[in-house]
């Protein structure tokens, strides 16, 4: 069985998130009050992405619970919170059957899908991939999830998907194939994978002609608290609010 959280685990995945979510609002070009007083130092990279949620382009979804058909990511331009969301797939009603599924952004069948959307604290259930991101999906942070997954890879990367984070994960994959993670050409570059935890016969973590350029902590475990992840803040979006 898995040991139990140490005291400071908590105060190390909030200073990772706090830190990722700042280089969101870096690579979105979107700090424009970068300067904030000092007392407000350990809160500076939250508020970078309330900023992104206030863009003119996004969405918040929260606290649904999604039922039969794939979460199909590809609602708003850019910029898009997904949170607290409990989504299970199948391929009833000609569903894809993955947990969630992201266009490009020239698929005007499904809805553009910019870049810098951010997956937290969700329990999504797949027949088939946890999240699908098929074509020029740039810097998602996918984090602090739980992803039950069927036939197929847990995150499946292709066709320009770069400069994800995927990262404090809980990743139940029943046949994990090719791989739990796959990585399906060699421009999807930039994909951290960090500290995630995976179960069920994983042979190969990740699979596909490319590796993550950053890859550490990754556990494959036989046995162990399969609950969902201990998000650092239950809510994002309630986060900001509770700031501005």
């Amino acid at each position: 069985m898995e040991s139990p959280h140490r005291a400071g685990d908590a105060d190390v995945c909030e200073a990772s998130l706090l830190l990722h979510l700042g280089r969101l609002g870096e690579r979105s070009d979107v700090r424009e009050d970068a300067l904030l007083a000092t007392d407000q130092e350990n809160h500076r990279e939250l508020e970078a992405l309330g900023r992104v949620q206030r863009h003119q382009h996004h969405l918040i979804l929260d606290l649904l619970t999604i039922w039969a058909v794939d979460q199909r990511i590809g609602i708003g331009d850019e910029r898009n919170l997904f949170e607290e969301l409990v989504v299970t797939s199948s391929q009833d009603g000609g569903s894809y059957g993955n947990g969630g599924w992201a266009s490009g952004p020239e698929d005007t069948g499904h809805g553009p899908n910019g870049p810098r959307n951010v997956v937290y604290n969700c329990d999504i259930s797949s027949t088939k991939a946890g999240l699908w991101m098929c074509w020029m999906n740039e810097n998602w942070l996918i984090m602090y999830n739980r992803f039950t997954v069927g036939r197929g890879p847990a995150i499946l990367a292709k066709a320009a998907s770069f400069d994800h984070i995927i990262q404090g994960n809980v990743f139940i994959v029943m046949e994990p194939y090719p791989g739990a993670i796959y990585i399906g050409s060699e421009d999807c570059t930039g994909i951290e994978l960090i500290n995630n935890r995976f179960f069920g016969p994983v042979d190969q973590l990740v699979a596909g002609p490319l590796r993550p350029d950053i890859e550490w902590d990754n556990r494959i475990l036989k046995s162990g608290n399969i609950n969902r992840p201990h998000a650092p803040v239950r809510s994002i979006f309630d986060w900001q609010k509770e700031r501005e």
